[in-house]
């Protein structure tokens, strides 16, 4: 009687754990669609029809493979029916906002920017990122990118440090150096060529270069380690680009099929030597830890840096000066009061000068005269974390420029305009100051500058005679002169002659040397920047981004419910006809020209990094790495697309060539 019993209350259970699992899942896989499909038609919200258990997947796998036999001239630059043909034809069928069905889970897609701008700068957390795929997380691993809430709080805190300006610009060698490596094979590629030419294949050789450079900025001395790291993901990659169109059944990942066994081989790699590079650099070798990236994000939070200097050090100061009576704008974390002096200096440089006045303060120093007349004299602002006291009393200014003590020196000069004045008398301080104003002292003593006036009229002599013979061509005895322009060139070429003497010639040499590189140094910066950005917004490697509701949230006129889904398409709102104008299919780097604010009709419009506390933490590094590799390869290479180049972009979780991109590659002094 007893085991009669037991079967039948064990068959009473499993069929309760059967109906139970039943009626969840038509819950889940029937009811539920059917009634938020009935939601959004309610709203105006249509998309296409939901199908058991598979959703959309299989309509957007079929037009994706269609997409990605699309064939492309080499100019076009609409890329949307080949990478994402299924999101285009939906929104030209149920307009800009749709609901479809990633399997049994719902997404909404949005395609205006106030909705964008809304959903990613959101700071109260109603809109995290969506769970990402198992093989995604176990490529990426559960870091900045993925994580939230107070995790991620914490994670970017210490990483944010690194990241600094200041930081990257002393990784510029490393990522100069592993280019000239690079360049050095294509150069000794292209020499051994009669043509002077060399075919590289560049997606591959960049992709390497990148590794190269995040693997020796990044884990320094374990740079071979570090590339390990990257072919690892590599593979993982493709086997998540495999599995994401698959329906998420629960348990599948566990099973020991091929696939698996391969990913979890991969992640206990991936984790094996990323842990295998940490402890390696837990104990210092030679004279320290070193200076990679690594090293910084494992010191980043320190007391000293992040709590003393950026956050205790300014709030005392303020408060010691504060008790002085000297006030000034408030401190923000890390930034100072850059933001500030940036978004006045812009303002101010829009306005436009009555020819009779003589009050340029508003344009040159807005700044300077706002907290004048908001705090008084003298007032304390910060230039990043380094406080600034501005003083406008003589007997002070006449103390401080009159100080033999070396209490008062010259402040840090920037590389650049390092690089333009020479480490000379000028910039140096010290020993060195006293040692170059010993030597020069006696050239610019009264009697020898006396023996100088001579060449001074003489230049100018020629200045004016050029100036005359230009007005007695004119009936009215006149000519209009740039003289700005002009006084510039008589500068030069007085000092030329007066310091070089017989080798004037090349003295001005050496000035319109100077001038040209400055000028060619910005207008090369300017155009590769415009060029990066334009490319970034055509070609931008994340084509769309997800988010997910905490909560019922509106957006607009659409109430969108606790748990969904939300697509974001980059590429496609980077097309917006509205925004970007008629030319919106056409690679146009002049629409930069004015910076990334000012190139569409809102100030938020490109998204090749995201906006909002959620951007990418990494777009300095890109942006500075994509220069520096850049700036070197332009030293010494023309380069044009192979013949062989078939324009094909493909979305393998980043936009990348499917082909490949085959570039030819010529010497300069070819």
């Amino acid at each position: 009687m007893a085991p009669a019993l037991v079967l039948v209350s064990a068959a009473a259970l499993l069929a309760l754990a059967a109906s139970w699992l039943l009626a969840r899942a038509a819950t889940r896989l029937v009811w539920r669609p059917r009634a938020v499909t009935a939601r959004f038609r309610a709203q105006g919200v249509r998309g296409p029809p939901y199908r058991f258990l598979r959703g959309t997947l299989d309509e957007m796998k079929r037009m994706k493979a269609e997409g990605d036999g699309v064939a492309m001239d080499v100019r076009d630059h609409d890329i949307l029916p080949r990478i994402m043909p299924h999101f285009l034809r939906w929104k030209e069928q149920y307009g800009t906002q749709f609901l479809y069905w990633f399997g049994p889970q719902p997404r909404i897609f949005l395609s205006d920017y106030d909705s964008v701008r809304q959903i990613l700068s959101n700071k109260s957390g109603h809109f995290l990122k969506t769970d990402a795929h198992p093989t995604i997380l176990a490529m990426l691993g559960k870091g900045l990118v993925l994580v939230e809430g107070t995790d991620w709080v914490r994670h970017r805190r210490v990483v944010n440090p690194a990241f600094a300006m200041d930081k990257l610009k002393m990784m510029t060698t490393t990522m100069v150096s592993c280019a000239e490596c690079l360049i050095k094979e294509w150069q000794d590629q292209a020499s051994n060529s009669k043509s002077g030419e060399t075919e590289v294949e560049f997606s591959k050789q960049f992709q390497e270069l990148t590794a190269n450079v995040i693997s020796r900025t990044a884990f320094g001395s374990s740079y071979k380690e570090g590339k390990e790291v990257f072919h690892a993901q590599k593979q993982l990659l493709a086997i998540a680009m495999a599995t994401l169109l698959n329906v998420p059944l629960p348990g599948f990942k566990y099973l020991p099929t091929k696939r698996n066994r391969s990913k979890w081989m991969l992640e206990k790699k991936l984790k094996t030597t990323l842990m295998t590079i940490i402890q390696s650099r837990l104990a210092p070798k030679g004279g320290g830890y070193g200076d990679d990236l690594l090293v910084a994000l494992a010191i980043s939070w320190l007391w000293d840096y992040v709590i003393v200097r950026l956050i205790w050090r300014p709030y005392i100061i303020a408060k010691k000066l504060r008790e002085q009576g000297i006030s000034g704008p408030p401190y923000m974390f890390f930034k100072g009061c850059n933001e500030d002096i940036k978004k006045m200096k812009e303002k101010a440089d829009s306005l436009v000068l009555d020819v009779h006045d003589h009050n340029y303060l508003p344009r040159i120093a807005p700044h300077y005269l706002q907290w004048r007349t908001q705090y008084g004299e003298p007032f304390v602002y910060w230039f990043g974390s380094k406080p600034r006291i501005c003083i406008f009393d003589y007997e002070l200014a006449r103390q401080i420029l009159s100080s033999k003590s070396g209490h008062f020196l010259k402040n840090d000069s920037q590389p650049t305009v390092l690089a333009l004045l020479g480490k000379g008398l000028v910039l140096v301080e010290g020993i060195d100051w006293v040692r170059h104003r010993r030597v020069i002292n006696p050239a610019f003593a009264m009697d020898k500058l006396k023996m100088m006036t001579k060449t001074m009229v003489a230049c100018a002599r020629n200045m004016v005679k050029e100036l005359e013979h230009q007005a007695s061509k004119n009936k009215s005895g006149e000519t209009q002169v740039e003289l700005d322009k002009q006084f510039q060139e008589l500068t030069a070429d007085i000092i030329s002659r007066t310091a070089f003497g017989s080798s004037y010639k090349l003295g001005m040499e050496a000035f319109h040397a100077q001038k040209e590189l400055q000028e060619i140094a910005v207008k090369t910066l300017l155009n590769m920047t415009m060029v990066l950005l334009e490319t970034l917004r055509l070609y931008g490697p994340a084509i769309f981004t997800q988010r997910k509701t905490t909560t019922d949230m509106a957006l607009g006129e659409t109430k969108i419910p606790k748990g969904f889904g939300i697509i974001i398409p980059f590429a496609i709102l980077h097309r917006d006809k509205k925004i970007w104008g008629d030319d919106v299919d056409e690679f146009n780097p002049s629409r930069f020209q004015n910076g990334v604010t000012k190139a569409a009709k809102v100030p938020h419009a490109l998204l090749a990094f995201s906006i909002g506390p959620r951007s990418c933490i990494g777009q300095n590094f890109a942006m500075l790495e994509a220069k520096s590799v850049m700036a070197v390869i332009l030293q010494k290479f023309s380069f044009t697309l192979s013949p062989d180049y078939k324009h094909a972009p493909v979305d393998l979780l980043t936009l990348q060539p499917k082909y490949g991109l085959p570039v030819v590659l010529r010497l300069l002094d070819a």
